[in-house]
């Protein structure tokens, strides 16, 4: 890995710190966030992307998991989700993916549940994607409990 290479890797490994801390405000992780979404292609394409994917991903789905969904577009934490669904969206579809699709895809199962349409329209892009590319197996019951919850009058 060459210096150039690693003073970039290392920063965007602070953002994802930032992202982790709790006691960051809300402002100073969205700023982190939106610097990892603007590099994001520059991050996939280094030699380091295989340990930035385990550890962003981890990070980013304990946000969406313990996040609170928002209703407010203007919203800063509602910025932060979309964010991350959007960098999760645009993760290149290899099989350093592969091992993390069944949880991706249970978080955005869980957010078609309970999310703002904006965020369920990224979610949604998402399973598409995953499912088209690595045709993950559904329980019967992922189906009928996703029939129950969206169209509970049929």
């Amino acid at each position: 890995m060459s210096v150039s290479e690693s003073i970039p890797v290392i920063t965007f490994r602070n953002y994802l710190n930032i992202l982790n801390d709790p006691s960051a405000k809300e402002e100073i992780k969205l700023k982190a966030t939106q610097e990892l979404s603007e590099h994001f292609e520059m991050i996939i394409q280094s030699s380091s992307y295989p340990s930035f994917l385990e550890t962003s991903l981890k990070i980013f789905m304990r946000i969406l998991q313990e996040g609170d969904p928002q209703f407010i577009q203007e919203n800063t934490m509602q910025h932060i989700r979309k964010l991350i669904l959007e960098m999760i969206h645009r993760l290149p579809i290899t099989e350093n993916l592969r091992q993390h699709v069944k949880s991706i895809i249970t978080m955005m199962l869980k957010i078609l549940k309970t999310d703002n349409e904006e965020n369920v329209l990224v979610s949604l892009r998402i399973i598409i994607e995953l499912h088209k590319h690595f045709r993950p197996s559904f329980n019967p019951e992922d189906s009928s409990r996703i029939s129950i919850q969206i169209y509970p009058t049929m």
